[in-house]
């Protein structure tokens, strides 16, 4: 949503005007148009993120998942983190867990956003969450209440099972019955 934090995460290779045009055409086309939106980037600002937000309201798009940046190790956005002192010094990856799109680490769950603390981060992220529309993130997961709800809303339980893909392959490997 704002070019200054875009040229951070794809490396100055992608330009905000370009997605808008895009959506814009596709849409006129009659094309269906989802976008992802990630927050939380170093030095990202809360004005920066509201700026994202409102984007993604303004291009009014199909399908809108809001992200956490991700510093996943080996990646250069990982040794940023690290140099700037938001990742622990020898963490223990067996500790981590990423399958609710932010790191959990000991029982702690940060974010590599070095504009406001974690607490302020994951208020706010609620926040544009609860304003767009995108729960789910913040419900107690219950794979069991989606399945059962697969032939009402199919799309809906798919989008669920694709947000929390680990809970979900561990919640079939313990059932013998077919939901589908």
């Amino acid at each position: 949503g704002v070019q200054r934090v875009l040229d951070i995460l794809k490396n100055n290779t992608s330009k905000v005007e370009n997605h808008k045009r895009i959506v814009n055409r596709c849409k006129n086309l009659g094309i269906k148009v989802g976008g992802n939106f990630i927050f939380g980037t170093p030095t990202e600002t809360k004005e920066e993120m509201i700026q994202s937000h409102k984007l993604a309201k303004e291009l009014d798009l199909d399908f809108l998942y809001y992200g956490i940046v991700t510093p996943l190790p080996g990646s250069m956005l990982y040794e940023w983190c690290r140099e700037l002192g938001l990742i622990p010094e020898n963490p223990n990856y067996s500790e981590w867990d990423i399958g609710y799109n932010f790191i959990n680490y000991g029982g702690r769950s940060f974010t590599c956003c070095n504009t406001m603390s974690n607490d302020d981060f994951f208020s706010f992220y609620r926040k544009i969450n609860e304003d767009s529309g995108n729960l789910s993130v913040f419900k107690e997961y219950d794979s069991k209440k989606a399945f059962e709800k697969i032939r009402q809303k199919p799309l809906k339980a798919i989008s669920i099972a694709l947000k929390h893909p680990i809970k979900t392959f561990n919640f079939l490997l313990k059932e013998k019955k077919s939901f589908i």
